[in-house]
């Protein structure tokens, strides 16, 4: 539906999740680039920096 509701943390920081979005979690970088994961579909992939920022 589009909306959105705040959580969280146990140490009280808060995050906003958003029904019906898309995520992607980077997971590691390095010089040559960021390594990104879709864990809606168990999918990783490596991205070149230039790649990444135009995303």
């Amino acid at each position: 539906d589009g909306g959105s509701v705040d959580e969280y943390t146990d140490d009280g920081t808060r995050f906003q999740l958003t029904t019906g979005m898309h995520v992607m979690v980077a997971y590691g970088y390095d010089d040559s680039g960021v390594s990104i994961t879709d864990p809606g579909k168990a999918v990783y992939k490596e991205y070149d920096w230039a790649t990444f920022m135009s995303l």
